[in-house]
């Protein structure tokens, strides 16, 4: 896993980190450092996707535009940066770096001890299927060329080559390097978010350790709430492309705030909100609107602020704010009057979108999220409270504008008639609910906690301290998955956190998918639905027909082994009579994205079928030659055939 990881960083965070250095840039290092180098992996596939070529090509044109990087920020380090100033307290930088010590010691930990989520059938495995594509496209030499074809290039799997490429390297099967690759994607989410909550809070008046605590705490409430349903984020989408992208709106976000916060802070880098806009867009074009979404209200909201507090703002500050904020409202008018002209939208028959008048009776005809499906996933009893506690301290987050849009954005978004109106003339509703994700409940609640604290503390109130107190218990007890009479928690994301890998996951089947791997070329798979998924994802072999309909009686096995003689297919399936079970599935239970029970694949296989294929193969009664099918291995309720 060492060498996976380091690969990983190498192309991750080294190349942009690197970068900064040589140009003595050394604010948001960490953020823009990662920034630059996802962005160069994704630019640098570009011509390789247009022109085709090899991996070898990719990695001279990756390695040589490193190395022109590398020269052009050492020259502008040199000549045109002035020398670094000595920081003013190196206290407060070795606290901050305390802090992110301990939140990646701690994942690091926690992750080596559970393993990566890889549970079945989760979507982990058709991603898994995407990397193995890529990875087939590379071991052929020549990568497809998608020519000048926009759709191709807008819609490439960047994030699955570069996993494939890694699986290359180490000329391994992608899925015994995902504990490596989760862990590597896990590190970058959380250490975006501990250093961009830093940033976000460095104008409040706390101490340095009380700001440390805060972006502490934040992550780690980070991977105990921050999802949908069951599912911690950092947990499910650790190995796709959103987590990828995640950190690169938190940059986009800093990038808009020192421009608007401090005097110093150049124009010329609010060109690089752009290119991370286009990286986000083509490797998971959500998070770009997110970012889009985020950017406006903020430059909004501040515009709005600065007629409120002009007095107290620099007048180069409030300039830049007002022209940002109108730029931004023009801008928002001109893409909401092109697509209601352009596009015609279809109100959808789905239960995703309700009607506004359930809320206000004036409002009917007009469309708005369904509040009760997954927005209250996402919001769960953990971010009830969080509202609750934080319009009770509003006046706490009067300066910090992201907080406030993040907590307004519901409003802003899924219960907007005219952006849900706007999103359904270019999306499909059942991706809407995502806008969930803009709340931030994490950083809100850790503020909420430490500052509690510091001013009961500060202030020598025992009244204030229990009431901290109170609210903290309340706040922790709203993530775990209680189930009273009357109160209950399903949406918990503590199940998620569990390791399920030998029961539910990549290692119940470890045996099976290292034997079908081995197979050569690019064959066909029987087996029950959930085998074949897995192992049409987990190996370069692809589905075929299957289900519990062919395997239950001797008539309906002949009449599979029939047709494919009749098709003429004489060799290259795989059968596989799996037996195997796996525990049932609390995720499955909570969530309802798949049965509880789905692993419980013995019932699809007749008792008597390795008999009957038994008695075929020893008797040649399948109507083939001698030979045609043969046992190539068994082990622990698992049996697996070749068609010869």
């Amino acid at each position: 896993m060492v060498g996976v990881v380091f690969i990983y960083m190498g192309y991750l965070v080294l190349p942009g980190y690197i970068t900064l250095c040589l140009a003595r840039i050394r604010h948001n290092r960490f953020l823009l450092g990662y920034g630059i180098s996802f962005s160069l992996l994704v630019f640098t596939q570009i011509p390789i996707r247009v022109v085709g070529g090899s991996l070898a090509t990719w990695l001279w044109v990756e390695h040589i535009s490193i190395g022109i990087l590398f020269v052009v920020a050492w020259i502008y380090g040199h000549f045109y940066r002035r020398p670094s100033v000595p920081q003013k307290s190196s206290g407060r930088r070795i606290s901050q770096y305390v802090g992110f010590s301990v939140v990646v010691i701690g994942f690091s930990l926690y992750h080596l001890n559970v393993g990566a989520y890889t549970e079945i059938p989760s979507d982990f495995w058709i991603h898994l299927g995407d990397v193995w594509n890529e990875l087939i496209n590379i071991n052929k030499g020549v990568l497809p060329s998608h020519g000048l074809d926009i759709a191709g290039i807008l819609d490439g799997n960047y994030v699955s080559f570069l996993h494939a490429v890694v699986a290359n390297l180490f000329q391994s099967n992608p899925l015994w390097l995902v504990p490596g690759a989760t862990l590597t994607s896990s590190i970058i989410f959380l250490g975006a978010t501990y250093w961009f909550t830093l940033r976000i809070i460095s104008n409040v008046r706390l101490s340095r350790e009380a700001k440390v605590a805060i972006a502490t705490l934040t992550t780690i409430l980070t991977v105990f709430s921050f999802g949908v349903s069951a599912f911690s984020y950092v947990r499910y989408y650790a190995y796709f492309h959103s987590i990828f992208n995640f950190p690169l709106i938190y940059l986009s976000l800093l990038l808009l705030m020192d421009y608007t916060e401090r005097p110093q802070s150049s124009a010329k880098r609010l060109f690089l909100i752009p290119v991370f806009l286009i990286t986000m867009s083509l490797a998971h074009k959500q998070e770009a609107l997110f970012s889009l979404i985020l950017l406006s209200g903020v430059a909004i909201w501040r515009m709005i602020r600065t007629f409120q507090v002009s007095k107290n703002i620099p007048e180069i500050l409030w300039r830049r704010t007002r022209i940002l904020g109108l730029a931004t409202i023009t801008a928002l008018s001109l893409i909401l009057i092109y697509t209601f002209l352009r596009w015609d939208m279809v109100w959808p028959e789905s239960s995703d979108v309700v009607d506004a008048s359930i809320f206000l009776p004036f409002t009917r005809g007009l469309p708005i999220v369904n509040p009760g499906l997954r927005f209250w996933n996402v919001l769960a009893p953990f971010g009830v409270v969080v509202y609750l506690w934080y319009f009770s301290k509003r006046r706490w987050f009067s300066g910090i504008d992201y907080i406030n849009v993040g907590m307004l954005s519901p409003l802003l978004t899924l219960f907007n008639p005219i952006f849900v109106i706007w999103f359904l003339h270019l999306m499909t509703e059942d991706v809407l609910w995502r806008m969930s994700y803009l709340m931030p409940l994490s950083l809100v609640a850790a503020f909420l906690i430490v500052y509690s604290f510091s001013d009961a503390i500060k202030a020598n109130s025992r009244w204030k301290l229990s009431i901290a107190a109170l609210m903290t218990l309340i706040l922790t007890s709203s993530l775990l998955p209680f189930n009273f009479r009357y109160l209950y928690n399903p949406h918990s994301r503590l199940p998620s956190l569990y390791s399920i890998h030998a029961t539910n996951g990549a290692g119940l089947w470890e045996d099976l998918i290292r034997t079908v791997e081995k197979i050569s070329g690019n064959r066909v798979i029987l087996a029950d639905g959930v085998t074949r998924y897995v192992l049409s994802n987990a190996t370069p072999h692809r589905q075929g027909v299957g289900g519990k309909e062919l395997w239950r009686n001797k008539q309906k096995l002949g009449d599979l082994l029939g047709t494919l003689k009749r098709r003429n297919y004489k060799k290259g399936y795989i059968l596989v009579v799996n037996r195997r079970d796996g525990d049932k599935s609390a995720i499955g239970a909570v969530s309802g994205h798949w049965p509880r029970d789905i692993l419980r694949v013995s019932k699809h296989y007749s008792l008597d079928l390795d008999n009957i294929l038994k008695y075929e193969i020893n008797r040649n009664k399948l109507g083939f030659p001698t030979g045609r099918i043969e046992l190539l291995w068994a082990n622990d309720k698992i049996s697996v055939y070749k068609m010869m």
